[in-house]
């Protein structure tokens, strides 16, 4: 393990060989708006200055620690929020943006802690408990998955995604009969999209449902003919 460059720190060392402590030091130096840590925003601004500020001071934040995604765990964010005094909001910005990266770069389990935080965050959005049921299937802990995507739709019944998703779980669990209900649900709020009706064709066709199952390709078929 490499420890801190800086003389007589014995932290293990996380970027151009500082330990996080002394990096936030060095990253707090070069924050736009120098040295000095805002402390509470001028009661008398307008709300739009006060979004500029928080978007222009959020997005640097998110700048830093993308380019390092792979490095960065809670305790690290967490020193960055400290810091610089960020708010719920803004810590919860910059979780959101880490573990889209990671699961997009396929790193579900770096995701999943973050996830679980920002899940503690925000119990009432049902977004982070989606993508955190997303990243156990995944990583095949499907009972884990399930109780999320449930909350999820709990929460936000009348999103089509939510409801798909756990049709997949189904699938997944080879519970292709329990699988159709969820299906049903999300094309009837997003009818829309092909390939929903084709994955409700495919369950229809493995449960010996045939005319059910043509009429599924065939509106999948009218709605993507390629």
């Amino acid at each position: 393990m490499d420890l801190c460059i800086i003389k007589e720190c014995e932290e293990e060392a996380f970027e151009d060989g500082l330990c996080a402590r002394h990096f936030n030091e060095v990253v707090k130096k070069i924050m736009p708006g120098g040295k000095e840590k805002k402390t509470k925003v001028n009661e008398t601004a307008s709300s739009e200055q006060t979004s500029e500020e928080i978007s222009t001071k959020t997005q640097f934040f998110m700048l830093s620690i993308l380019a390092h995604v792979d490095k960065f765990t809670n305790s690290l964010i967490e020193s960055f929020s400290n810091v610089f005094n960020l708010n719920n909001k803004e810590t919860a910005e910059i979780y959101r943006h880490i573990s889209s990266k990671l699961i997009k770069k396929q790193k579900n389990q770096k995701a999943i802690p973050i996830l679980k935080r920002l899940v503690e965050m925000n119990p009432d959005d049902p977004d982070p408990k989606f993508e955190l049921g997303c990243a156990f299937i995944m990583e095949g802990s499907f009972d884990k998955a399930e109780s999320l995507l449930e909350a999820a739709i709990e929460l936000d019944s009348e999103n089509p995604d939510y409801h798909f998703k756990l049709g997949n779980l189904h699938e997944e669990k080879d519970q292709s009969e329990k699988a159709i209900t969820p299906y049903k649900k999300a094309i009837k709020l997003n009818p829309g999209k092909p390939e929903m009706h084709y994955r409700l064709g495919v369950l229809y066709d493995s449960n010996e449902k045939y005319k059910n199952a043509i009429a599924s390709f065939e509106k999948a078929i009218e709605l993507n003919p390629k």
